[in-house]
């Protein structure tokens, strides 16, 4: 059995990344979901900022991972048989890969919202 999953980085409104996709799980679109970590993030802004500091940053260390289509490098590398709003850059991740992927997210924010600042520092 492989150990890679895939897995998305992405930013959610919703304070409760599960309840985000719960409808997709209801449905049967997504059968295996585990939040790995999340943490909160005080703008859309910079939420968006940190996500593609983490799609960079991930494609520069496992470029043997990135999808490439004409010279240019991809970070997600897998697609879905259905499109699912919330889930366009989903990409398959070896272990170690996935564990730099938690130390980006985890430090991007905060664990707990009471924790968060105004994005100024």
């Amino acid at each position: 059995m492989s150990k890679d999953r895939e897995c998305k980085i992405g930013i959610a409104s919703q304070w409760d990344v599960q309840r985000r996709f719960q409808s997709q799980l209801d449905t049967g679109d997504i059968t295996d979901l585990k939040i790995w970590v999340s943490v909160w993030i005080p703008t859309k802004e910079l939420a968006e900022q940190k996500e593609r500091e983490c799609f960079s940053a991930i494609t520069e260390m496992f470029p043997q991972n990135n999808y490439s289509k004409q010279g240019k490098q991809y970070f997600h590398n897998i697609w879905l048989k259905k499109n699912i709003s919330g889930i366009t850059e989903i990409r398959k991740y070896d272990e170690k890969e996935r564990q730099v992927a938690f130390k980006l997210v985890e430090n991007s924010g905060s664990r707990h919202k009471k924790d968060v600042g105004n994005g100024n520092n």
